[in-house]
Order: structure tokens, then C-alpha cells, then sequence
């Protein structure tokens, strides 16, 4: 029974493992979409991101069930269920299965970390540009003056011209 809920625990964790992998391919990819300013590309994988997302979430509550059978069986009180505890209580052979399975995880987790640190460093250059254009276009507005109806100057109310083409 314990060898069935190990293998059960196994192959979520390997479902989970497949998932992370897949976001941090992902994550390579907004970097790459961020870099060249293709705002398609950004939305097709922020929309896969959220999709896996939701998958993740979903191997997350499967694991969490099979691992409190496996507590049970194990006989672990509350304070001890935790993965750590359940790869040291099933004993070898069978905890180097789940033990290579939570380092793919923590793996591919460290390596989402740092690309969504390097993804989000890009975000705010890309508003600090943003942020600069619109302040000179704010100064440029201000700083020109154009004819009122009446033939007089009327000083900050130049029409904001923008060329089209980038």
C-alpha cells in the first residue's frame, strides 16, 4: 500500500516537474519577446503562462491529497508532513525517486526565479522609457504656443502632433 501511494506521489511530482520546465522555457521566451518590444509574442506567452499556471495549481492539490494519504499511512503527525519528511520516512529505495523529482522542482523553480528577476528588470526599462516619452511629450505641450480663436497667443495649448510611423 505504501509502495502504491509512493509511486502515486511520484508521478505527480514528475507531472509537476514537467509543468515547471515548461514555464521556465516560457519565462525565456517573455525575456526574448521583452528584448525585441513584440508585444504579440508577449501576449501569447503570458497566455500560456496562465494556462500552465492553472495546471500547476491543479498537480499542487493532487499532491498535497496523496501526500496526506501517505502522512496517513506513514503515521506522521501534522507538524511532520511535509515532503522532506515523507522522501525521509518512506525509506530506500523508494525515496530516490521523490527525492529526484523535488530537486527537478526546486531546480526549475530557482531558474523561473532568477529569469522572472531578469523579466521584471526589463519591465521597468521598458515603463522608464515609457515614463521619459511621455514627460517630453508633457514639456513639449507646455512649452509651445499657438494661436487662440481670437488671433491671440495662447501660451501651453500647442496641439500635440504625433507622426504615426515609428
Amino acid at each position: 500500500m505504501i509502495q502504491e501511494q509512493v509511486d502515486r506521489m511520484t508521478a505527480v511530482l514528475e507531472q509537476e516537474a514537467e509543468v515547471y520546465r515548461a514555464l521556465v522555457e516560457l519565462s525565456s521566451k517573455k525575456q526574448d519577446a521583452l528584448v525585441a518590444g513584440d508585444l504579440e509574442a508577449l501576449d501569447g506567452v503570458v497566455r500560456a503562462e496562465e494556462a500552465l499556471l492553472w495546471k500547476a495549481g491543479r498537480f499542487e492539490e493532487t499532491r498535497q491529497m496523496v501526500a496526506t494519504e501517505l502522512a496517513d499511512l506513514l503515521e506522521l503527525k501534522d507538524g511532520e508532513r511535509t515532503l522532506v519528511r515523507l522522501i525521509e520516512a518512506v525509506g530506500e529505495p523508494r525515496a530516490a525517486a521523490l527525492r529526484e523529482r523535488q530537486g527537478e522542482i526546486l531546480r526549475s523553480v530557482a531558474e523561473l526565479s532568477a529569469n522572472n528577476e531578469t523579466n521584471g528588470r526589463l519591465i521597468e526599462q521598458a515603463l522608464t522609457q515609457v515614463r521619459l516619452t511621455v514627460g517630453l511629450l508633457a514639456k513639449s505641450r507646455q512649452a509651445g504656443a499657438a494661436y487662440g480663436p481670437a488671433g491671440q497667443v495662447a501660451v501651453g495649448e500647442a496641439p500635440l502632433k504625433l507622426d504615426k510611423q515609428v
